[in-house]
């Protein structure tokens, strides 16, 4: 299960639309989907349809959309320092119970 910034995981426990633990990627669509009608016509078409049914809303295109965004945040960051003279990092960490980072 992938993880945001806040801890709260971009796929849910069940992947359908209408369900409350569907995660944030198709809970984000669902609320996109209320302002924007090209998306809402979308969703009431091909979603929940199962396997083999072309609806881009799949686990696989929240792992695409995921990938795509982790790249194009690493190209900023990139960017970023490849346009200062000086630069520093710093990390911080918090371990749990178990002791580990």
């Amino acid at each position: 299960m992938r993880k945001g910034i806040r801890g709260l995981s971009f796929k849910g426990t069940d992947e359908k639309l209408g369900s409350r633990s569907n995660g944030l990627f198709l809970g984000s669509l669902e609320l996109i989907s209320q302002f924007n009608p090209f998306l809402a016509q979308h969703l009431s078409k091909y979603g929940n349809k199962g396997k083999g049914n072309g609806s881009y809303i799949s686990p696989d295109v929240c792992d695409e959309f995921i990938e795509s965004m982790r790249k194009l945040v690493f190209k900023q960051i990139l960017d970023v320092v490849h346009e200062a003279r000086y630069y520093s990092i710093t990390l911080d960490s918090t371990p749990d119970t178990s002791h580990t980072d």
